[in-house]
């Protein structure tokens, strides 16, 4: 059990389920989520109500409490001990849910951009008949004075050009329009939604030949690591080049946690260190050893 199995498989039951699912879901289960992985991916830990009210932006412990009950409910996860008052935790166990089929989300993805893609076929086609129209009835309004001032050849290659060829055209367009015929589209995520997530812009063109190369699988992993990455690692001076990240296949590595379940941070000092800083620095990031302090 992992992030991108946990949060794959609630977009998906929210697909199936759209009149269920609400903001404060998402909020507070993608929460216990990540307080589950900073725990070290405990079965159990606790889930204090104070902390994640604060977190996902809830005022009211009612409302709290009618999303966790719901969440519950829907079998995200087990209540194995419940707070007694706002300001004490709930002891949850994640629960891997398999109600939703797994193509849910990919289903909607393409049956929303082909309908799209049609529609737009479509639309295009009507215009470009309407135009074509707007000419053939210009043509009928000449005069026959103002077509007897053209010379023969004129007369011939205009007359042939715009009533024979025109109409030839509009068939030709008319015929173009699809027919349930399967449209290629790229599913999310793109290559686009990674450059712009990732945020480290170097080596473009090779990255877009080794995105093109990965399983979907594979880039949906990516999309769930990348923002973890960057708490990890907020300086993107220290991040991997893009470019490193996709060849070494970095998204299954381990983000490392410090002892006391923090994601680490990186080391480094602009200018003059203190001594406050040496020690956190060796002791553990913002954190003072009082006894390294007096020695």
């Amino acid at each position: 059990m992992n992030s991108y199995d946990l949060s794959r498989a609630f977009i998906n039951f929210s697909f199936e389920n759209p009149t269920k699912i609400k903001p404060n879901h998402y909020a507070l289960y993608f929460f216990a989520i990540e307080q589950c992985n900073r725990l070290g991916w405990k079965k159990q830990f606790g889930l204090p109500t104070t902390m994640a009210m604060e977190a996902i932006g809830i005022k009211s412990y009612n409302t709290y409490i009618k999303t966790f009950d719901e969440l519950e409910a829907f079998s995200f996860f087990k209540v194995l001990e419940r707070s007694k008052n706002q300001y004490s935790s709930n002891i949850i166990e994640l629960s891997k849910f398999d109600k939703a089929l797994d193509k849910a989300l990919d289903k909607a993805f393409i049956k929303h951009d082909t309908k799209h893609l049609i529609k737009q076929s479509e639309s295009t086609v009507q215009s470009t008949v309407q135009s074509i129209d707007s000419i053939i009835k210009q043509i009928n309004k000449l005069t026959s004075k103002q077509i007897n001032k053209l010379t023969s050849k004129q007369k011939e290659g205009f007359l042939s050009a715009t009533k024979k060829g025109i109409e030839f055209f509009k068939i030709q367009v008319i015929e173009e329009k699809p027919k349930n015929e399967i449209t290629t589209v790229e599913l999310y995520p793109t290559f686009d939604d990674f450059w712009d997530l990732y945020d480290k812009k170097t080596s473009k063109p090779k990255c877009q030949k080794k995105w093109k190369e990965l399983k979907q699988s594979d880039k949906e992993k990516i999309m769930v690591f990348i923002p973890n990455y960057k708490l990890s690692q907020p300086n993107k001076k220290y991040r991997k080049n893009p470019e490193t990240f996709l060849n070494n296949e970095s998204w299954n590595d381990e983000i490392i946690q410090n002892q006391n379940g923090e994601t680490e941070k990186p080391k480094y000092f602009a200018g003059r260190q203190t001594k406050e800083d040496i020690i956190a620095n060796s002791t553990g990031w913002g954190f003072v050893d009082k006894n390294a302090e007096q020695s």
